[in-house]
């Protein structure tokens, strides 16, 4: 809670069993020199646009800011949000990288009384192959479960 005897300065209080601002034909700005604080015991909700429309080239909730930080560091460790394409393409290089590499050492072959192949390789390769192919399905496509359905970052 806020301690509203620490200041000073001129100020103002509205108290109430409930406070409604509603603007009627545009819109409600909240500005602070210093900060904007949103408090509730239970939650807090910001709705953008009907719920009916689910059209995401129509309602926006924008954040613009030099540092953004979901959840408080004390609740866990502070991680760096991915891009999904930067990450899915990645993957995809490495899945490109790797099929090459199991490929080519699917064909290895042993001299001795002859050319043969090597069995324990050529099972591990195809093996490989396999695998990678499971991954590039699953993370390597438009529809990867590393991509967020309504959230986007610049």
């Amino acid at each position: 809670m806020i301690d509203f005897n620490t200041y000073d300065g001129n100020y103002v209080i509205l108290r109430s069993d409930r406070l409604i601002l509603d603007s009627k034909e545009e819109s409600i700005f909240l500005l602070g020199k210093k900060d904007i604080t949103l408090s509730a015991v239970n939650q807090v909700h910001i709705n953008v646009g009907p719920k009916e429309n689910k059209d995401p080239d129509k309602n926006y909730f924008i954040i613009n800011a030099p540092k953004i930080q979901l959840g408080l560091a004390s609740n866990g460790t502070n991680e760096h949000v991915a891009k999904a394409e930067s990450t899915i393409s990645f993957i995809n290089d490495l899945i490109s990288i790797l099929d090459t590499f199991a490929k080519t050492i699917k064909t290895a072959t042993a001299v001795g009384l002859g050319v043969s192949t090597i069995p324990q390789i050529n099972i591990g390769a195809n093996s490989t192959i396999t695998q990678l192919q499971t991954l590039k399905n699953k993370y390597g496509l438009d529809n990867s479960p590393i991509k967020s359905k309504i959230t986007s970052t610049i």
